[in-house]
């Protein structure tokens, strides 16, 4: 079995005494908490005077300063209007701010509450409500799906091995393409990894079946609701007009051109997600209390040299510094990422506005953390826009 695997699976076993004792059955987790920050950094600071070593990672607010250097450069070595950001720190919100333009056509700035597409994020949220519907034995998320609702594939007869819980954690088999009825399995289930639009949606199909309820009901139910997350939907929101911001893609000059917003009447899961930096860092606060979303599934791997894996929504690095959770979001014109460390509840959400906002990741991270995280080597977050 590779090292990174094992690692993981040491780090999951922990959890799973955590879960003994805390059932995963309740879905009343603690809402989270926004740290006032002057008064976050005065308690830090008297706390620091009283010890005369400094012991783990660098204090928060260390972090809030180099990032509050790094971002504007970072803004324009990549011709991205504007990103708004979260900080998490030993499980709370500390701070959050929104930096640059919403909108490059006039100026409007970035603010810490700015809506914008977080896609691929809301893969892990689904997660978060299938495994409710699980432990509330609506769900099976080990039953072919064959068994509920008609499925992809024709007369491939591998089709019927598809569950749930593969299709949670892109090993399904599934096209990456675009939904297609009748197309077939690229792999057999279960073996290997790989994003696939059509078995997210696949998914949601199945949860709207069980539930009798479409997605964005289940989940601002089962999710947004119980977590406080007020400005999450997978529609758009009237409130939303004034708000959001606008997409910008990169013709290769100095000012990106803006891009109509999209403004989904029908929730679609991997792509109509719209949020708030501080919902995301909500969110994040939430799976930490439940960390089963975390194990990876059984022989799925990302790629065993860079330590990447994937469990339910989540993806896991697994390195010298432990184990780090990321998912990543890519919609036209816009770029989300989330990178978090459950061993010590710290974390960091981004939302960017434009198609070259994943490039800055990496010197983001390490302006976060000071650490070069090998999963920016992997392709699937397409770094160059």
């Amino acid at each position: 079995m590779p090292r990174h695997l094992i690692v993981a699976m040491l780090f999951i076993a922990g959890c799973a005494e955590t879960a003994d004792v805390a059932p995963e059955a309740s879905s009343e987790i603690p809402s989270p908490q926004i740290v006032d920050a002057e008064k976050a950094v005065e308690a830090e600071s008297a706390a620091d005077s009283s010890s005369t070593e400094e012991v783990g990672p660098a204090p928060w607010k260390a972090r809030v300063d180099r990032l509050t250097a790094a971002v504007p450069d970072l803004l324009a070595g990549h011709d991205v209007p504007g990103l708004t950001l979260c900080l998490i720190h030993d499980g709370e919100i500390v701070w959050n701010a929104g930096f640059g333009e919403r909108r490059s056509s006039d100026g409007a700035p970035m603010l810490e509450d700015t809506i914008l597409e977080g896609a691929g994020l809301a893969l892990p949220m689904i997660a978060h409500a299938a495994l409710q519907l699980e432990a509330d034995q609506v769900l099976d998320l080990d039953r072919p799906l064959a068994d509920v609702l008609p499925l992809f594939g024709g007369d491939d007869p591998r089709v019927r091995n598809i569950t749930a819980r593969m299709l949670l954690s892109h090993s399904s088999g599934l096209s990456a393409g675009p939904p297609d009825r009748s197309s077939t399995l690229d792999t057999q289930p279960g073996r290997s990894f790989q994003v696939s639009s059509e078995g997210q949606r696949l998914l949601q199909r199945a949860l709207e079946h069980v539930t009798d309820e479409t997605l964005d009901v289940m989940l601002e139910r089962l999710v947004f609701g119980p977590l406080g997350m007020r400005d999450t939907s997978m529609v758009w929101r009237l409130d939303y007009d004034e708000r959001a911001s606008a997409g910008h893609e990169l013709p290769g000059r100095l000012k990106s051109t803006v891009r109509r917003k999209q403004r989904p009447s029908l929730a679609d899961a991997p792509t109509s997600l719209h949020t708030t930096a501080p919902d995301v860092a909500r969110f994040v606060i939430a799976a930490l209390a439940r960390q089963r979303q975390f194990a990876p599934a059984a022989g799925v791997e990302i790629d065993s040299e860079l330590g990447l894996s994937f469990g339910s929504g989540w993806a896991l690095e697994t390195g010298p510094g432990g184990v780090s959770v990321f998912q990543w979001g890519s919609n036209p014109f816009f770029r989300a990422f989330v990178l978090f460390t459950p061993a010590d509840g710290h974390g960091l959400v981004v939302l960017s506005n434009c198609v070259s906002g994943m490039g800055l990741m990496p010197d983001l991270v390490a302006a976060y953390d000071g650490l070069e995280h090998d999963l920016f080597q992997s392709p699937l977050l397409h770094l160059d826009g």
